[in-house]
């Protein structure tokens, strides 16, 4: 048996507060999608206005933050370093993104869930799931 520490509610609803308040600071309406450790949903909220695509994409920034316990702006650089990747990948296009806006929930070395942002442009959504994880992380 092994233990496994995931997010808390409280931690997914400071998230996506967190994420909502600095879209807004933005200007931008956004989809917010927190997901658990095994990446399964915990928190959701899609702002009004924010585009319809959001409800797919979000979720899977997040997943893919938790399947590679890196954040999604990881990939530009290695899509920039190796041109067959996104190739690679493309049987996956539904399970993963190469878009910034996932960051892993990270606590003592252990990822604990993701947030995925999507709705602004890719710097933009990396603010906002930026801004989501530090609060979230915040005691």
């Amino acid at each position: 048996m092994i233990a496994k520490t995931s997010i808390s509610d409280a931690a997914a609803r400071r998230a996506v507060e967190a994420a909502r308040e600095k879209a807004a600071e933005l200007g931008i309406a956004v989809t917010i999608s927190v997901l658990d450790e095994g990446g399964l949903p915990k928190a959701f909220l899609r702002m009004d206005g924010a585009p319809l695509a959001g409800i797919e994409i979000a979720p899977v920034k997040a997943r893919t933050a938790v399947l590679f316990r890196a954040p999604t702006s990881m990939w530009r650089e290695r899509v920039e370093t190796n041109q067959l990747l996104p190739v690679a990948l493309v049987g996956l296009h539904d399970r993963v993104s190469l878009l910034k806006g996932g960051v892993p929930l990270v606590v003592d070395g252990a990822v604990v869930g993701a947030v995925g942002v999507s709705g602004g442009s890719e710097d933009q959504d990396d603010l906002v799931a930026g801004a989501a994880a530090e609060r979230a992380l915040a005691s």
